[in-house]
């Protein structure tokens, strides 16, 4: 991996670390910084400084932005960033807000602003009921009732 001054890299433990300055003549040698802590890294990995070591193991990438915080974010296109089966408020520009279900939604029809009201969240045990038939339709019963059928999800 080619490192340049300027830039931002991953170290293995996960920190942010920024390439300072190129202070090699021949080699690439860089001052890196990683918080408040500096060390010197070559091609050859990570020199202790202050008494740390640290290795560069990528390019510095930002992590998603947790779009289920709700505050409200511009979209500009592209594939849906939340759980489908969320409820987000919506509001195009010159429209009123409207709060749909998030897979109800054209994330494609941009811009707008939008903002998660109620994050998806997944059952934690799958819904049971009991029901009997009563004509087309199956109507919620106890137990006990003569006919009744149990009713499961099926959780994925």
């Amino acid at each position: 991996m080619k490192i340049e001054a300027g830039k931002f890299y991953r170290t293995a433990g996960g920190e942010k670390a920024e390439a300072l300055r190129d202070i090699g003549e021949r080699s690439q040698t860089f001052e890196v910084a990683v918080g408040d802590q500096e060390f010197y890294y070559d091609m050859h990995g990570a020199a202790p400084g202050l008494g740390q070591t640290f290795d560069l193991i990528a390019e510095w990438t930002d992590p998603a932005p947790d779009y289920n915080d709700g505050n409200w974010h511009a979209w500009t296109g592209g594939d849906c960033p939340v759980h489908p089966y969320s409820f987000v408020g919506v509001q195009h520009i010159g429209s009123m807000v409207e709060t749909r279900r998030a897979d109800a939604i054209d994330w494609d029809k941009a811009p707008f602003l939008f903002r998660v009201r109620e994050a998806y969240q997944p059952p934690k045990v799958p819904l049971e009921f009991w029901a009997v038939q009563e004509g087309p339709v199956f109507v919620h019963t106890a137990h006990d009732t003569p006919g009744a059928i149990l009713f499961r999800e099926v959780l994925k």
